[in-house]
């Protein structure tokens, strides 16, 4: 089964907490006897524990079972917990659930009531002074940029993903003098931007430097991570 999460005509969530521990055949009792659903009818089972970084996935295939587990690098889930239940995601849903977002509440609707309030509330402080008052300046200067996350409902709050994914290169930093310099700062910024879209980083690189062993005279194009024949090379192994 390709990892394509989108491919099952029924995708469901298993809310509240599932014990990780259970295998293949304590899944399937627990979505026949408990929710009465058809495991065999082209569906994927999602279930995730206590902890949010990580969730497994069952589905049959035709022939048997098969459960994928995956855990997260970066990043966490926004699992439903407040009840014992299996709801239905739509296509639009799984991408939420998937990039850490509730799929039953954007934060497109969520976000700006919340940050409304907060304004209305450094209204009603009356002459502040001192840090208090350069805070709130400068969260009123910014409000604009402020109203920039919620016009986009998937656009994630945190940028900890990629500040986690630039982490092995600062921590050479002292090896990487030439980021000292503007030049440096951009080839940098570049490197970090393809290796961050390559498909499979491993295998992007190996691609990249057998095109430079055979000195092959190519388009800029062809050594980008979205080119046809470079995904094709470096596609992720099922």
């Amino acid at each position: 089964m390709l990892v394509n999460y989108h491919t099952p005509r029924h995708v469901y969530i298993v809310c509240g907490n599932t014990d990780l521990r259970k295998g293949i055949d304590t899944l399937t009792i627990l979505i026949a006897d408990n929710f009465g659903l058809n495991l065999y009818d082209d569906s994927l089972f999602l279930f995730c524990g206590w902890r949010n970084d990580r969730f497994k996935a069952l589905y049959w295939d035709g022939e048997g079972f098969i459960l994928l587990y995956k855990r997260f690098d970066n990043g966490r889930l926004t699992w439903p917990r407040n009840s014992e239940e299996v709801r239905a995601l739509d296509s639009q849903q799984l991408n939420l659930l998937l990039k850490g977002l509730n799929p039953y509440h954007s934060q497109k609707f969520i976000v700006p009531k919340k940050v409304d309030k907060f304004y209305d509330f450094l209204d009603t402080i009356l002459n502040p002074s001192g840090k208090l008052k350069k805070a709130i300046g400068y969260a009123k200067k910014f409000r604009t940029r402020l109203k920039k996350i919620y016009e986009i409902g998937e656009l994630p709050l945190a940028n900890n993903p990629v500040e986690q994914a630039i982490r092995p290169a600062t921590l050479v930093r002292k090896n990487s003098l030439f980021a000292t310099t503007i030049a440096g700062a951009k080839a940098n910024a570049i490197w970090y931007s393809l290796i961050q879209t390559a498909i499979d980083v491993s295998k992007y690189l190996n691609y990249i430097f057998s095109l430079l062993e055979q000195r092959k005279e190519v388009d800029v194009e062809a050594y980008l991570p979205w080119n046809s024949e470079a995904k094709e090379s470096c596609a992720v192994a099922n």
